[in-house]
């Protein structure tokens, strides 16, 4: 009977003490509050304009932080001597907070949310606090390539943004700034445009960065010799249309005199006959007119619409037939990886594990969406058809494959030499852009739509989708055209139909 008592009132004893240790959840160290510091792992967070902004801070050492008393508060860029007190208004996801981990989500942000937030955590004895500096990136920036004459290229970058302190600027290989005029226009937002003339192949860097942050956006576009060996097609066409519109006029100019003179020198009614002739001619003279209006209506709506937008998007299945053996190919012909108990090697010259995708386009503008997630070696882009019976080779235009991937750890477009790729944030998910009446190739980041890499060549075949993957594990899925709402964001454009 005693044992069965004490039993009873050790039990007793030790839910006491575990309801005591629950109710006071602040860790202790000999009967003492732990002394800890707010650290934010990312002090300086930029984020476009209307994006969702997350920001982060941890405590150190990663106690429980679930009792404490925490809030946010802002010093406005544009109110420097104010604080204001946010937390109500942010959203601040506590999960973590057992770990001492603490986001702080804003959602939009707008120019009013851009200045100095500072997250402070208090227990009962300690205070500690850690400032975190967000600011407004520019748009994504905006490149196009325009002919002057031959052998001259001139490259143009546009960004904009809620903020004067944005820079644009070009740069080549070597770092040095290659731009030759810079045009600011604050009629709206502030737009920035650089621009440079070229006269040789290689690569060229557009450089974004907003003054108060030392980060940088990088754009780049790869300029092939091909390119610069052309004229642009639009010449020929404007001097054709303007040389025959010139040779209508002076038909009409002479046949009007011819017609003049003719009533001065003769009695009415002599020639009612050859007025009823140039009466004829007139009319057809008038119909090559009307031709002339609508291939010029013609050709204006072609420069309108040339832009980003109008693509067509395309829904890319791979073709079983142009896949190497050692891949494995899912049943809906989406996704791809690597087969076997091979180990994956960090160059793509050693294997040529390469697919194509099923369509093949000549002329026309085409996007479409593929997810690479966490693949650990890949390419994609595009190439020609002979590529699927090559030989293992490399990845190069030289090689008929314009394409972007991952190697040894590095994000690199596959020109000759490679080109490393500077990002903050790797893609899990790209938009291909193929612009062939333009012979332009661009790659997006899905999740922050900014432009990775751009080339630019002649492409005189048919070219399809293509795959390069090493990666025993993950797949590579090529999404359908439902899944790339989000990535047109930055293509927006109001749609227009094709005057008839």
């Amino acid at each position: 009977m005693e044992r069965l008592v004490l039993g009873k009132g050790l039990c007793i004893f030790m839910l006491l003490r575990f309801h005591s240790a629950a109710a006071d959840p602040l860790p202790k160290e000999a009967g003492k509050e732990i002394r800890f510091e707010a650290l934010c792992p990312q002090p300086d967070v930029e984020v476009m304009l209307g994006r969702n902004a997350t920001l982060a801070s941890q405590l150190s050492p990663p106690i429980n932080a679930e009792h404490m008393n925490i809030s946010v508060h802002i010093t406005p860029y544009k109110s420097p001597g104010s604080k204001k007190d946010v937390s109500s208004s942010v959203d601040l996801w506590r999960r973590h907070l057992h770990q001492g981990l603490l986001h702080v989500r804003i959602p939009h942000v707008g120019l009013e949310d851009e200045g100095n937030y500072t997250v402070y955590f208090r227990s009962r004895s300690f205070q500690s606090s850690c400032v975190i500096t967000l600011t407004l990136a520019g748009s994504a920036p905006h490149m196009t390539a325009k002919g002057i004459q031959d052998g001259v290229l001139e490259l143009i970058c546009s960004a904009s943004s809620s903020s004067p302190l944005l820079e644009v600027w070009w740069e080549d290989d070597e770092g040095k700034n290659r731009t030759t005029s810079f045009l600011p226009d604050h009629s709206d937002l502030y737009n920035f445009t650089a621009i440079t003339r070229i006269h040789e192949a290689g690569n060229f860097h557009c450089i974004q960065r907003n003054r108060r942050s030392p980060k940088t956006q990088v754009s780049t576009l790869s300029i092939e010799g091909s390119v610069l060996q052309t004229c642009s097609c639009w010449k020929w066409i404007t001097g054709i249309l303007l040389g025959f519109m010139a040779f209508v006029g002076s038909l009409i100019f002479h046949y009007t005199c011819k017609k003049r003179k003719c009533k001065e020198a003769n009695p009415k009614g002599v020639y009612d006959g050859m007025e009823l002739l140039q009466g004829q001619e007139d009319a057809e003279i008038q119909n090559l007119k009307n031709k002339i209006d609508d291939q010029s209506a013609d050709l204006e709506w072609y420069r309108q619409h040339s832009g980003p937008a109008n693509f067509t998007e395309v829904d890319v299945l791979l073709d079983p037939a142009t896949a190497c053996p050692s891949l494995q190919l899912s049943s809906d012909g989406r996704s791809v990886r690597l087969k076997g108990n091979r180990q994956p090697v960090a160059a793509p010259s050693s294997e040529w594990p390469v697919i194509l995708g099923l369509q093949g386009f000549t002329v026309g503008k085409y996007c479409w969406l593929v997810d690479v997630g966490t693949c650990q070696s890949w390419a994609v882009g595009i190439s020609v058809a002979a590529v699927s019976r090559m030989e293992p080779s490399s990845l190069a235009p030289e090689e008929g494959v314009w394409a972007v991937g991952l190697t040894a750890g590095q994000h690199q477009a596959f020109t000759c030499p490679v080109t490393k790729l500077r990002m903050d944030s790797p893609p899990k998910k790209l938009v291909v852009y193929l612009d062939l009446k333009a012979n332009q190739l661009s790659f997006y980041n899905a999740a922050t739509c900014l432009p990775i890499f751009s080339y630019m060549c002649q492409f005189t075949e048919k070219v399809f989708p293509f795959t390069w993957t090493m990666d025993l594990e993950n797949f590579i899925t090529y999404c359908p055209p439902a899944d790339m709402n989000c990535s047109h964001k930055f293509h927006e454009a109001p749609q227009s139909n094709k005057p008839t």
